[in-house]
């Protein structure tokens, strides 16, 4: 009986001590979801940064506290990609997880190494598509590159007319 007692105690206080930190992070989490929809991401980012990385869901807040980083006025780029970061790190088979992470470490500049990566992160977009066609930063990381390409390419010409005049 008294083991019996003992066990009880130990429940009990381990009731007290953690299960209102688990509800409380869910809550976070739950809250920061409620924010980022309602466009309120300054509030989505204070619920988000609540969960402690013990969470089962702490790699999905940081995919979500990432994008509501990037959703500010002004954006937060390199709170967005430690965030991305983390996520991605957490879980490297999420797509989501993945593509926005791509979006964020794209680089720019001119010389093989930018472009290099630039065409490894579209063919690596490419594939995440093929798994999932809706994903919408993989559809952006692809867009980016070709909007990237055509400037390009739109720039570089220039047309004269007969005269010798620029058209």
């Amino acid at each position: 009986t008294r083991s019996l007692v003992l066990m009880r105690v130990v429940m009990l206080l381990w009731w007290c001590v953690c299960v209102p930190t688990v509800l409380g992070q869910g809550r976070a989490y739950e809250r920061g979801e409620r924010a980022y929809e309602r466009n309120a991401y300054e509030d989505a980012i204070a619920a988000f940064t609540q969960l402690k990385a013990t969470d089962a869901r702490y790699a999905d807040a940081q995919y979500w506290l990432a994008r509501a980083y990037l959703m500010v006025d002004p954006p937060q780029l390199r709170e967005a990609k430690a965030a991305s970061r983390i996520a991605y790190n957490a879980d490297k088979r999420n797509d989501d997880y993945r593509a926005l992470s791509l979006l964020l470490s794209r680089e720019r500049g001119n010389g093989f190494l930018p472009l290099f990566k630039q065409v490894r992160m579209e063919i690596i977009a490419r594939r995440i598509l093929r798994r999932d066609s809706t994903n919408a930063v993989a559809h952006l990381v692809i867009g980016a590159r070709n909007a990237e390409d055509y400037t390009f390419a739109y720039s570089s010409v220039s047309l004269q007319d007969r005269g010798g005049s620029l058209m």
